[in-house]
């Protein structure tokens, strides 16, 4: 009988202590998203974005800076001016733009260096999904030189 009642005393100290490894192992799950934007010119840019032909929002970007924010591409706007310092102008029209613009020199959604094109951006995904599934999604549009030269043409 006292052997019995080790064992069983045994077994419970067993399971009381894989189940505090058990809780206090566990951990949530997080997922963060950043979006940054860089200016690798020589000029300082604004960007001036639009929906329905309102303009939303600006901001500026000092020349070889970078922005780093929250969500930066919004699927509600259907354009974006990017001057560059104060004169030359690009203009990016977004897919959210229901009948197609006029500016011939504009660029398009499906572009390459449209910054409203997701493939436009460098994405940096870093998790470990062995622990916890978490991740962390970084995506940067950078602003090079040739993006100025092609809109002073």
């Amino acid at each position: 009988m006292l052997k019995s009642y080790v064992l069983k005393n045994i077994f419970f100290q067993i399971i009381l202590i894989a189940g505090v490894f058990t809780i206090s192992s566990c951990c949530k799950a997080t997922i963060s998203f950043k979006e940054v934007i860089k200016n690798e010119t020589n000029h300082l840019i604004e960007l001036k974005r639009f929906r329905n032909g309102i303009e939303v929002s600006s901001m500026s970007l000092a020349a070889s800076s970078k922005v780093e924010t929250g969500i930066i591409r919004d699927v509600t706007e259907d354009s974006m001016i990017v001057v560059y310092d104060e004169i030359v102008r690009a203009v990016h029209y977004s897919s959210a733009l229901k009948t197609p613009g006029t500016n011939s020199k504009a660029i398009k959604a499906s572009d390459p260096r449209s910054f409203y094109n997701s493939k436009s951006y460098q994405v940096v995904r870093e998790g470990d999904l062995n622990r916890c599934g978490s991740s962390s999604t970084i995506s940067t549009f950078t602003f090079v030189e040739q993006d100025y030269l092609n809109a002073s043409k």
